[in-house]
Formats: structure tokens, sequence, C-alpha cells
């Protein structure tokens, strides 16, 4: 589950590496803004997920050497 769990954080770091080429490469003129705006909202929700998922896997890091402590 711990792997699963780090490959899906892999594929995060790739998806915000692709949201940030996307923000890169779009021109920045006015009938683009609204583009680039959901282009920047996704990213933050990536940056949020990314963290969500650093938690969790923490979490089970800790239980997972708390388990074989005892």
């Amino acid at each position: 589950m711990l792997d699963a769990l780090k490959e899906v954080r892999d594929n995060l770091v790739y998806a915000k590496s692709e949201v940030y080429s996307a923000y890169e490469e779009t021109p920045d003129y006015d009938c683009n803004s609204s583009g680039r705006s959901y282009i920047s909202q996704a990213d933050s929700y990536l940056d949020r997920a990314s963290d969500d998922l650093d938690k969790v896997i923490e979490l089970m890091e800790l239980e997972i050497l708390g388990e074989s402590n005892v």
C-alpha cells in the first residue's frame, strides 16, 4: 500500500510539471487570462493533494516503524 501511495505521489510530481509547462507555454494575452487562471488553480489543487499525500505517507511510515518495534 505504501509503495502505491509513493507511486501516486510521483505521478502528482509529473502532473505538476506538465501544469507548469502548460502555464508557461500559454501566451500572456488578455484572451488567455481565464485559461491561465484555470491552470494556476489546477496547480494549487495539485499542491494541496501532494501535501496531503505526503502527510499520509509519513503517518503510514511511522505506523510501520511502530509495528516493527513491537
